[in-house]
């Protein structure tokens, strides 16, 4: 092979990878695929009402275009990571595909506290304070690995699709299983925190606005 095809090759193959950039989020998809294969051998199944540690840093693509400090959008999706690892390690991932349900994202509230400075190290705790029939409700804490002042706290709605969750958390949560009054197994859950409850509040009243400015322009 001469000289001229070889950097014509390499000219292509650049260019390949600058399309790929453009047209998808090549990162996302690398540290997804990362983050599940590392997940997978190198870490420890957990309980499904456990907690899990997941690490992060600002780096120079995540800082804000004004002070040097993460961007809001970068916590939204780093929260996209710890999740997964939080839903491969305790097997619901693995569970509700072979179920043939879908996980999806059905709200997410989140309170900044204190700026993640760009080269600080986090870490995220992801945890299932509270379920119902079609989804998990999970707590996020962003926490500074320097002093451990928790930076942002999220909230999120999981909702997961063609699946019961509660018969799901049964199976996973048996110990905590209890006859009730006409005979069959219920699962005790956890009081529903008051945080949860207003982000369903805020869910309804949102659906409730919507379908009625749906309905004013159906009648126009």
């Amino acid at each position: 092979m001469d000289l001229e095809n070889t950097y014509l090759i390499i000219i292509c193959i650049l260019i390949c990878w600058v399309v790929q950039y453009l047209i998808l989020d090549i990162h996302w998809f690398f540290r997804a695929f990362v983050c599940v294969v590392h997940t997978v051998l190198c870490k420890k199944k957990i309980h499904i009402l456990n907690e899990t540690h997941y690490y992060g840093i600002c780096w120079t693509t995540d800082i804000d275009i004004w002070v040097f400090h993460m961007n809001n959008a970068k916590y939204l999706r780093e929260l996209d990571f710890a999740k997964t690892d939080f839903l491969v390690r305790t097997k619901i991932f693995q569970h509700v595909r072979k179920k043939n349900g879908m996980l999806l994202i059905g709200s997410t509230n989140i309170r900044y506290r204190r700026f993640i400075k760009i080269f600080q190290i986090f870490k995220i705790t992801t945890r299932i304070v509270y379920w119902d029939k079609n989804s998990l409700y999970f707590e996020h804490r962003f926490i500074s690995v320097k002093d451990n002042f928790v930076c942002a706290i999220a909230y999120a709605k999981q909702r997961i699709t063609n699946f019961d969750v509660e018969d799901m958390m049964k199976q996973f949560v048996g110990k905590n299983v209890v006859l009730s009054e006409n005979g069959n197994s219920v699962l005790e859950k956890p009081p529903i925190p008051p945080e949860i409850r207003k982000l369903m509040e805020m869910d309804e009243l949102s659906s409730s606005q919507l379908r009625s400015e749906a309905n004013s322009l159906d009648t126009v």
